[in-house]
């Protein structure tokens, strides 16, 4: 904000509503925004399913399927699917209805699938069956991976065979050690390959912003009334317009009452986060905690595993208080 101040800040950084929170409450007047492909995602494999049963050429999912999502990234939900003007959500509802009733009322078991990503360590793949379920039970499809969706729901991650029967593994932590832990390229060996594009728009996006073409994407950026289920400044996912020198974030339509609730416990969850952070406040952090619909651990041990997470980031939060009231558990 010293040196560059017209400057648009791209974040690509998980957590990302958080990461793009802090950078506004460091910096109020700051441009930025985040970028997540995981809208992309949901968009193909509808264009897919949509070519193979409609007998189409494949179908140009970014220019062709239009969504409306409203929601936080990676527990983002789509009030509408159309495809040339065409409403799909009733379509996609009954293929997903058909599937169950073809079933005995419940989807396909996807256990071997899960088996086989484990093997293969293949933990993004996915087969939508949690978002198709969020369509079923919702009425709104879940626009984001299943292994995301799963994450800000309390009733799929307690327990590994439901969650693996909708055909997705659970990441294990010694896998996510090892990533860190691995040795990354080196410069020369990066200089030598072929550049491909890598489906992400933040090429575009630039080129927007300097005028050479407008773009309508999904991005994570503080509500300014364009997600009136959200309170005014959190940050939310929905799709804007890039235009030389700015970007305008475009209304999205209403969730169902049922689903804007489980948004809005989330958004509770992450606004408590986010206040702990700016205050340094161990309290409210346990709030948050205890407020996380995926948190059904007793009282003491809740209190003791954050006032354990607290004490091994100490490093990193310097500022924060050293006594407390947690910090007699640890």
């Amino acid at each position: 904000m010293e040196h560059c101040p017209r400057a648009h800040v791209i974040n690509y950084t998980n957590p990302m509503t958080l990461c793009v929170a802090a950078l506004y409450d460091a910096a109020p007047g700051i441009k930025a925004h985040s970028c997540c492909h995981e809208v992309f995602a949901i968009q193909e494999r509808v264009a897919r399913q949509l070519a193979e049963e409609r007998g189409l050429a494949l179908v140009p999912a970014r220019a062709q399927i239009e969504l409306d999502i409203a929601g936080v990234n990676h527990f983002n939900l789509a009030s509408s699917v159309r495809y040339r003007g065409e409403e799909l959500l009733p379509w996609l509802r009954a293929g997903a209805e058909a599937l169950r009733a073809s079933n005995g009322g419940t989807f396909p078991d996807h256990s071997a699938q899960a088996r086989s990503r484990r093997d293969s360590e293949s933990w993004f793949e996915c087969d939508g069956l949690v978002s198709l379920g969020f369509l079923v039970r919702f009425g709104v499809l879940g626009a984001a991976g299943d292994r995301h969706l799963a994450e800000f729901v309390p009733w799929f991650l307690g327990d590994e065979a439901l969650i693996n029967s909708y055909g997705v593994p659970l990441t294990p932590y010694a896998w996510r050690i090892a990533t860190r832990d691995a040795p990354r390229p080196s410069v020369a060996s990066l200089a030598s390959k072929t550049l491909e594009r890598s489906g992400e728009e933040g090429v575009a996006q630039i080129e927007a912003l300097l005028g050479f073409a407008d773009l309508r994407t999904n991005v994570n950026l503080p509500n300014q009334g364009q997600w009136a289920d959200a309170p005014a400044g959190h940050i939310v996912e929905t799709y804007a317009l890039f235009q030389e020198g700015r970007v305008t974030p475009l209304a999205a339509g209403r969730l169902p009452p049922a689903a804007a609730a489980l948004e809005s416990r989330v958004i509770e969850v992450q606004g408590l986060v986010q206040e702990a952070s700016r205050r340094r406040d161990p309290e409210l952090a346990l709030q948050a905690l205890l407020l996380d619909p995926l948190v059904s651990l007793p009282l003491g041990k809740a209190e003791a595993m954050l006032a354990e997470m607290l004490e091994h980031a100490r490093p990193w939060m310097p500022d924060w208080p050293a006594q407390g009231p947690l910090s007699a558990l640890v």
